[in-house]
This record gives C-alpha cells, sequence and structure tokens, in this order.
C-alpha cells in the first residue's frame, strides 16, 4: 500500500487558528454541498446521523456526535495535483485537504474548476466541525481508478505526525447504489451547536433549494437529505431538495407552481469586450473569462410577478387574516419590501439575495419584482468578492454602470404595476375615504363641538345609514360588472381557469375590502365627510360646497374647478403633501362653516361668498405655483 504526506498545515499555530475560523454545523454542510455541485454531481446526497454515547477513543469520554456524510457521484478528486506556483506534483486527496492548496486549478473531465468556491471550504470545514474531539475523512475516486482513496483528519493523528495528511487505499462506509465514482465527506461533530436533526434538515432544504437553483435546472442535479438516528436507516427520513426560484421564472419551482409563470423582461447583457459604450465598461479593458475564452458577460434579469396571482395563490382558500398578517405571509414567499431586490449569482450559484445595493431606491412598486445579476468568477475583483465572503459590493464604478444598465427596465416594472394598480384605484375612489378625513376625524376630540339637538343627531344617524347603504349598493353592482368582463374577456382571448379565477378572487377580495372599509367609515360620526361631486347642487364658482347633515359637514369638491383638477388629477401623486395640505385646509373651513351654519343659519349667504372668495385666491395661487405643483406628477 503507497503511502504519501502533505501537511494539513505548515505549523501548529496554524492549525488551532483553524479551528476557529467560526464555520458552524450548518454552513459548514454547505460548504460541502458547494463542493459536490462543483464537481459536476449528477446526485447528492446529505446524510445527517445523531449518535449518542459515543466514546472518544484518546480520552474515553462519552458525547453526544452528529455524523454527517456528504456523498456525490461527480468526477472526484485527481490521483496528483500540480501546485500552480511551484510545478511540484502531490497527491490530490492531502493536497485539497490541506490549507494551501486552493490554488491549484484542478482538470476533471477535460474542464477546468478550482476545489470550493472560495478555496479552503474543505479544509475549513472540516477543522471547524471536527475540532479536536470529532473526525473527518474524505474518499474519493475518479473514473480509472482501481479502487477508493482516503485521507483522515484527526486532531490528535495531526500533532503526532507533524501535522501530515496521509493518503491511503479503503473504501468508505457508505456507497450509495449506482455510485462508480464521486466524493464522500464524513465528519463527526461532538456537541456541536444544532442538536435537532429536522430543523436542520429543513434548514438545509430551503438553503439549498434557491441557492443553486440554476445547477439544479442546468446541471440536472438532484439533492436528497437524510436523517436517521443512531445509524438506523430502516427509520431514516428522506427529503429531495425543491427547486426554488424568487424570479417566478423557472419551471418546476414551487414559485412558478404557486404563482404561475412571472413576466420576463428583456434580458441585459454587459460585456467586457473593451468596446461596450453602451454600458460604459470601457475603462474595465478586455476581461476574459477563461472557463469560456471570450470576454467575460454580466447578465442582469428582472420578473414582474402578477400580484393577483400571489394573493389568490395565498388567501384564496385561507383563513381572514388582517394586513399584517397578510404582508407577512407574502414576505415568506419573497413578496414586500423585504423581500424585493436582486439577487448576485456567481458561477451560476446565488451569493447575495434581495439587495438594492445602491441600484435603486425601494418603494412599493417594486414589491412584486425579482432581479438577477449573473457574473463569473473571473469579475471576483469588480464585485468585490473575498475568500471568507465576509464582504460584498461592486467597485464603485462598476455600481454606477450596473445602475444605469437597469434604468430603463425599472421605468417598465413602474409602468406595468401602475397598470395593474389602475383598475383597483379606481374602485377605491368609490369609497373617496381621504387621507384629510381620517385625520380630522382623529382630531375630533379636540376641536369645537355644538350642543347638537336630538333632532340634529337622529338626522346624521339616517344620514349616515343611508350613504352605507347607497354605496354597498354601488359595491355589488360593480363587482358584479367586473365580474362580468372577466368572464367575456377569458372566452375573447381564451384565457385558462387559473387566470380567470386569480381575477375573480382579485375582484372580490378588493370588494370584501371596499365593504369593510365602508361599513368602518360610516360606524361613528366624523366631523367632516368629503363627498363626490353631486350634480345637483347649485351652480357657483366656487372650488367647494358645504352641507349640514344634522351633526355632520358634507364636503364636496368640485371636479372642474381648475384648482381641484391640478391637485386631484390620477397624475398627481397620491401622497403629495400640498395635496393633502390642501384637503385639510378645504376641510377646517368646511367644518368652520358648519360649526357657524348650525348656531347662526342665517349666515350661511355670508359662506357662500367667502367659499367663492377662497376659490378665485386658489386659482390665483394656482398660476403662481403651478410649475411647482408640476413636479408632484408621476412620471
Amino acid at each position: 500500500m503507497n503511502i504519501t504526506s502533505v501537511p494539513f498545515v505548515e505549523y501548529r499555530g496554524f492549525l488551532e487558528a483553524a479551528l476557529e475560523f467560526g464555520i458552524d454545523l450548518e454552513s459548514g454542510i454547505c460548504e460541502l454541498i458547494d463542493n459536490a455541485i462543483d464537481a459536476k454531481a449528477s446526485t447528492i446526497r446529505l446524510i445527517l446521523d445523531k449518535r449518542s454515547g459515543v466514546q472518544h477513543s484518546a480520552t474515553g469520554v462519552v458525547h453526544d456526535v452528529i455524523r454527517i456524510f456528504v456523498v456525490d457521484d461527480g468526477h472526484g478528486i485527481p490521483a496528483t495535483i500540480e501546485d500552480a506556483d511551484t510545478g511540484i506534483e502531490y497527491p490530490g486527496l492531502p493536497f485539497v485537504l490541506s490549507f494551501g492548496g486552493r490554488e491549484a486549478d484542478i482538470f476533471a473531465a477535460d474542464q477546468q474548476r478550482r476545489i470550493g468556491r472560495f478555496g479552503w471550504g474543505l479544509s475549513a470545514t472540516v477543522a471547524c466541525l471536527a475540532h479536536k474531539t470529532g473526525q473527518g475523512k474524505v474518499w474519493t475516486k475518479q473514473p480509472g481508478d482501481p479502487a477508493w482513496r482516503s485521507c483522515l483528519f484527526h486532531y490528535n493523528t495531526l500533532l503526532e505526525s507533524e501535522m501530515a495528511l496521509i493518503e491511503t487505499s479503503s473504501s468508505p462506509p457508505l456507497i450509495p447504489p449506482d455510485f462508480t465514482t464521486g466524493t464522500i465527506v464524513m465528519i463527526d461533530c461532538v456537541e456541536p451547536d444544532r442538536t435537532r436533526l429536522k430543523p436542520l434538515q429543513q434548514a438545509i432544504l430551503k438553503h439549498a433549494g434557491r441557492t443553486y437553483r440554476h445547477r439544479l435546472v442546468n446541471n440536472k442535479t438532484t439533492i436528497t437529505i437524510s436523517t436517521l438516528t443512531e445509524g438506523n436507516w430502516d427509520n431514516a427520513q428522506h427529503s429531495t431538495v425543491a427547486l426554488s426560484d424568487p424570479l417566478c421564472l423557472l419551471p418546476g419551482s414551487r414559485e412558478v407552481d404557486l404563482f404561475g409563470q412571472a413576466k420576463q423582461y428583456d434580458r441585459i447583457t454587459m460585456r467586457f469586450d473593451g468596446t461596450d459604450d453602451e454600458h460604459e465598461l470601457s475603462e474595465f479593458g478586455v476581461i476574459e473569462d477563461p472557463l469560456t475564452s471570450r470576454p467575460a458577460e454580466v447578465h442582469i434579469d428582472v420578473s414582474l410577478t402578477s400580484r393577483a396571482a400571489v394573493e389568490h395563490a395565498l388567501f384564496a382558500n385561507a383563513e381572514p387574516m388582517d394586513a399584517k398578517a397578510q404582508d407577512r405571509r407574502k414576505e415568506n414567499f419573497g413578496f414586500g419590501m423585504k423581500g424585493q431586490g436582486f439577487s448576485f449569482v456567481r458561477d451560476g450559484r446565488e451569493i447575495v439575495t434581495n439587495r438594492s445595493q445602491g441600484l435603486y431606491t425601494r418603494h412599493s412598486n417594486f414589491n412584486y419584482m425579482h432581479g438577477e445579476i449573473h457574473f463569473p468568477s473571473c469579475l471576483d475583483h469588480l464585485f468585490g468578492i473575498q475568500q471568507n465572503k465576509s464582504r460584498f459590493g461592486a467597485v464603485e464604478s462598476l455600481q454606477e454602470a450596473l445602475k444605469t444598465a437597469i434604468e430603463g427596465v425599472l421605468v417598465e416594472v413602474q409602468r406595468d404595476v401602475k397598470a395593474q394598480a389602475h383598475g383597483t384605484s379606481e374602485r377605491q375612489a368609490m369609497i373617496d375615504l381621504r387621507p384629510a378625513e381620517a385625520s380630522i376625524r382623529a382630531a375630533a376630540p379636540h376641536l369645537p363641538t355644538p350642543a347638537y339637538t336630538l333632532e340634529q343627531k337622529n338626522t346624521g344617524d339616517a344620514a349616515r345609514a343611508t350613504a352605507k347603504q347607497n354605496l354597498s349598493e354601488r359595491i355589488l353592482e360593480k363587482q358584479e360588472e367586473l365580474i362580468r368582463a372577466v368572464e367575456t374577456l377569458a372566452l375573447t382571448e381564451d384565457k385558462d381557469e387559473r387566470w380567470k379565477d386569480e381575477q375573480t378572487h382579485r375582484i372580490t377580495t378588493e370588494m370584501r375590502d371596499l365593504m369593510l372599509q365602508n361599513e368602518q367609515r360610516w360606524q361613528h360620526r366624523a366631523p367632516v365627510r368629503f363627498m363626490p361631486w353631486d350634480d345637483t347642487l347649485p351652480e357657483t364658482s366656487a372650488m367647494y360646497e358645504v352641507e349640514t347633515r344634522g351633526d355632520e359637514a358634507y364636503i364636496y369638491l368640485r371636479p372642474d374647478h381648475a384648482t381641484v383638477n391640478v391637485l386631484h388629477s390620477e397624475d398627481i401623486d397620491q401622497e403629495l403633501a400640498v395635496r393633502q395640505s390642501f384637503d385639510l385646509m378645504i376641510g377646517a373651513l368646511g367644518y368652520a362653516e358648519h360649526l357657524d351654519c348650525t348656531l347662526e343659519p342665517d349666515n350661511e349667504a355670508m359662506w357662500r361668498t367667502v367659499r367663492e372668495n377662497i376659490s378665485e385666491a386658489a386659482v390665483r395661487m394656482l398660476a403662481e405655483y403651478g410649475d411647482v405643483l408640476e413636479g408632484g406628477v408621476s412620471q
């Protein structure tokens, strides 16, 4: 039996430091899966075996141990590897397991690749998880190898052998069926930071399904995670990693199955060929991707998922829940302020998720938008990738180029979001509940209130009941009208049942919410009500009218008045401060008129003149500051 060695580290101090690199159980397992993915494995098995009462061979102390197996059917590790710096050949397995072997380029199946994502993943993972009281062992076999080769990491053994890793020929204790080549990593973790296997299994299933989504699709890789106790395979629980795609574009992903295919915008390609002036990359010169022998490329993909599809999938058959609970549920699937943004995908593996990264400002318009920025490892220096991933961030000039590149597609997204929301805004206008009305209601306890008579209170109650009933009937009529329109469109444009169900659910949900808002609006007295303009109101040059309805003031804003037309145009941002200030001002004037005329009905003529004078002043103000108001028009 041939025995050769490579030092794990150069000296004991480095070994002691390597044990404390801070890799926990979950991140270490993910690092091992990374290596298997890099090895082009078509099948990867993670086996978590919980063992109690294991006696340490040297100390005799009894511990609880979690034994990890990461098994892949990839190309395996070559028998020998040439150090890129020195040109010296070393036995492959010890070299890969050692610190310092990270710079080696390995050729397997005619493809050049690096071991691990950032170079020292295997060695650091084994050292941290096995530590001083556990052990790690790696077996590998390439096509044509006569037998499996192995290498052991064991703290005391390393001290005795002056840090030498020794390669031997031995068969692994576990070889899944049909595995003829590949790599098997086994680590015994003594008293690990996590002891419950099921939550660990679920966390890795979630991580792997999203992180490796492109590798799972492109390489047709299958990852299975099994949990068992005391080596009892009969009671093992096996779960296969399910594809997860926040962009809702990959067929077979849980998101596409739930929400359907999202809209995908045209891919943006940034090419580092020294001549890509469109994206201002000329300063970077030519950067060749060694894996393709062509100029390196960055690809940006953006998608927009239908809000109606999301809400139908998550809430159509769910128990009723308030708005906050709905938002939390949507956030679990990446929809909302926290879930929006761009993922950065390095060589097909997601390394950063949900980042605005200075590329855009988060806004509710982008709650159903997701993006991906794909880049090859040869651009690591521009994207700020470091060995331990503790820092990430593109260099400033590249970040500006990325920001400029995506500006156009963000405009398209906003346009589509507004188109989706147009019908909703139109229906919300039926309620006409303005922020100013809610603000005045909140201030009601601090406002002067006349001593209303019983007759005035009864008149107010009757007016509220009538207004609520009238609007309820309008909402139901509108709902029937919209559902008929969906059914007609489904026939004329050959829409499927899923689309029809989503649209119907969206309409009924919105109308149910409108009914609830209508009920809440009229449940209690409010000092001021903003009401839609009634054509039966008298002709006047004033921009608003005021009516006393028992114990409330009804205010009607004339839509064809120049000032109202500008401030309440559909093109004006709903959140524009001057718009809300205008409504509050009119509300205050209307309530003052209501109070005065409740006590002195003969003052109505005076207030009519006041309304006309104020309206004339508003027209003059509009002429003076119209260009300022245009700054609030949504683009």
